[in-house]
């Protein structure tokens, strides 16, 4: 399930308190699925700084910060060098789509790069498991510029592409605390919560209004497994964890992976290599093989040569 609503409300909260007029610098690629941009500002309270992150890892979401250093990983795709844009750009608010797993940073554009032709960006992440996504949005024309993964369905009227505009689902109410029924929660709750909170209220006999309350005005975080949720539902194995230290969590040690993955990249080329190489030899071994046993014509012919003479028509 990765996270809910609820968790993310937290999460873009803190985000908003973090990053609000910082500075992005260059984008980071951490991961096959993870990405980020150091941010940092300098105020009257000192140097405010740390590492805007994300995850579009289908069985794991996520988005969050950290203060943590990252090894970075070479990247040639086009949707990392489309990232590029946001390179320098200052973040002007962050802010989660009610009732959904979305999250839209908006920036103003690096005015110092006479190149830069935009005024600024919307950076959207859809954190949907199985089905991630994130948009770059360019204005003043409002049009998708970059797009993690595009999708057009002609027939549904779906145009996930570059050149389109951004259509935000519609928004759902907010999960309401007075209901007689956990299953009333659903169209609030993704299935994985649904389910715990049916078995902390039904099974564990807890009062579902106050537990309702309680997720609602959680600021903290709880991971059970994969899960990030707001309340920890009586769960043995409910880690409580701060943002910052939400990817460390789930990425032990995110320089070691980073390190494998560059060899991984070069014992790929090796391989390669040595499978290239093992075919020509093989090649060569068989021209060898064919070229010795025609050397018995060699023979023939020296042998017609010597005896020519005595060679008559129909021998």
């Amino acid at each position: 399930m990765a996270l809910d609503n609820l968790s993310l409300s937290i999460i873009a909260d803190e985000l908003e308190k973090q990053m609000k007029d910082t500075q992005f610098g260059n984008v980071l690629s951490l991961g096959q699925y993870d990405y980020g941009f150091p941010y940092s500002l300098k105020d009257e309270n000192g140097l405010r700084h740390g590492t805007f992150l994300f995850s579009l890892d289908p069985t794991n979401p996520f988005v969050t910060y950290s203060f943590d250093r990252y090894q970075k990983l070479v990247n040639n795709s086009v949707f990392f060098n489309s990232l590029k844009k946001l390179n320098m750009a200052t973040v002007l608010n962050v802010k989660k789509h009610p009732g959904e797993r979305i999250l839209t940073i908006s920036f103003s554009a690096n005015r110092n790069d006479i190149t830069e032709t935009n005024s600024g960006y919307d950076l959207i992440l859809e954190l949907f498991p199985n089905r991630p996504n994130v948009y770059l949005i360019a204005y003043p024309y409002g049009k998708i510029v970059s797009v993690y993964h595009e999708h057009t369905d002609i027939e549904k009227g779906i145009f996930v592409t570059r050149n389109a505009i951004y259509q935000y689902p519609d928004e759902r109410g907010e999960l309401p605390i007075d209901l007689s029924d956990p299953e009333e929660a659903r169209p609030y709750l993704p299935n994985a919560t649904l389910r715990r909170l049916k078995h902390y209220v039904l099974d564990e006999g807890h009062d579902l209004t106050d537990t309702l309350k309680k997720m609602k005005e959680s600021k903290t975080l709880f991971v059970i497994k994969k899960d990030i949720l707001s309340f920890p539902f009586g769960e043995k194995d409910a880690l409580e964890v701060k943002p910052e230290h939400l990817y460390s969590t789930f990425v032990e040690d995110q320089k070691s992976i980073a390190k494998f993955e560059k060899i991984k990249d070069l014992t790929k080329l090796i391989e390669k290599a040595s499978k290239t190489a093992t075919k020509k030899l093989q090649n060569l071994e068989n021209d060898l093989s064919s070229s010795k046993e025609k050397m018995k014509f060699m023979e023939y012919g020296q042998i017609i040569y010597m005896y020519q003479g005595e060679i008559k028509p129909g021998d």
